[in-house]
């Protein structure tokens, strides 16, 4: 009996702690390599205050201007990671160490991705996870998600994922638990087949139970390309060895190339040219505006993460792991269940 009461005072402790370091009526967030904003909008929808967007792409930063204004904007801060430190991140954002509830890790896939069938394990953009990282380090956040792809664990990656879990332990390892999960975009309301990885690492002076991520839908039939875009007859993608996919079948992941086509009207078209599809394939808001060529926009919402499956992550964590109460949300949030 005596150890269920001390359990019990241990719990409440470590509630009353965790409340006591959210001063703010809505969690925190920053993102490093937000891009276009898909993470950002998911964070909006899902209740949280973003403090900094961090990326070095120009038309990216122009494009996040034009959506996030108003009572919605965010500062966006367009510098190189590299030349950037954790110290100089908490003081653009005016928080010290350890207050920040979440820091948003979005690194370049493509050095980790199969979609192309080449792999080069040197590729300098998978150090960027590594970087990232270091920030998680420096500016200690509560939580900290890392988001990627599962060819990160090809065997042809075993070098640099071996290191990634060498500063994982090493770095993180004495504050943070770190949780892995494999998620498909279908699950969360976003019309296209993505398997994404999520790292979630929860500060251990926070840490409750441990992270349970479930679909926000069971059946994904909803999300096939027929019932998202009726006047598609077929779509055709791969590079080396053409695939066809058809109405009843699921979009496939959106790159940052233009490598979708779609027959509608039996004619053949670029997905990449098509703002309306670009969009509702990754789960964007149809007044989600972008400008640039279209390789431009097709670079950026290929990029992006999908809004709906950030949005769903984000909201486990605001009520589940960070234990704001559920009725603390914006209007936005019912975006996602709405979709």
């Amino acid at each position: 009996m005596t150890s269920l009461n001390t359990a019990k005072k241990t719990t409440a402790i470590i509630y009353e702690f965790i409340i006591s370091l959210i001063s703010a009526s809505v969690p925190t967030c920053i993102t490093l390599f937000a891009g276009v904003g898909g993470s950002s909008l998911g964070a909006q929808m899902a209740g949280f205050k973003e403090l900094l967007a961090i990326d070095h792409d120009p038309v990216a930063q122009r494009n996040f201007g034009l959506n996030f204004k108003g009572e919605h904007h965010v500062p966006y801060w367009c510098y190189d990671i590299w030349e950037i430190s954790p110290i100089d991140v908490l003081r653009k954002a005016l928080i010290a160490a350890g207050e920040l509830c979440v820091l948003i890790i979005t690194a370049p896939c493509q050095g980790f991705s199969l979609a192309t069938g080449k792999f080069n394990p040197l590729d300098s953009r998978n150090a960027l996870f590594l970087r990232g990282i270091e920030f998680v380090a420096g500016i200690k956040p509560m939580v900290a998600i890392f988001e990627n792809v599962p060819g990160m664990f090809h065997k042809y990656h075993t070098l640099i994922m071996n290191e990634i879990k060498s500063r994982l332990r090493e770095d993180l390892g004495q504050d943070y638990y770190v949780f892995c999960f494999q998620l498909n975009a279908l699950f969360f309301l976003v019309p296209s087949d993505r398997d994404r990885l999520f790292f979630i690492c929860i500060r251990k002076d926070i840490f409750m139970k441990r992270p349970i991520i479930t679909p926000a839908i069971d059946d994904p039939t909803p999300m096939t390309i027929g019932n998202i875009a009726p006047s598609i007859q077929q779509i055709q993608f791969g590079q080396s060895k053409k695939i066809d996919r058809f109405p009843n079948e699921f979009m496939p992941t959106i790159t940052a190339t233009e490598g979708i086509k779609y027959l509608e009207g039996g004619k053949w078209y670029k997905l990449a040219e098509n703002e309306e599809y670009l969009r509702k394939f990754q789960s964007f808001p149809d007044s989600f505006v972008l400008e640039g060529t279209n390789a431009q926009k097709c670079k950026l919402i290929g990029n992006a993460v999908p809004p709906n499956l950030m949005a769903h992550v984000l909201k486990y964590i605001k009520h589940d792991i960070l234990c704001f109460p559920a009725e603390v949300c914006t209007m936005q949030e019912q975006v996602v269940t709405e979709a």
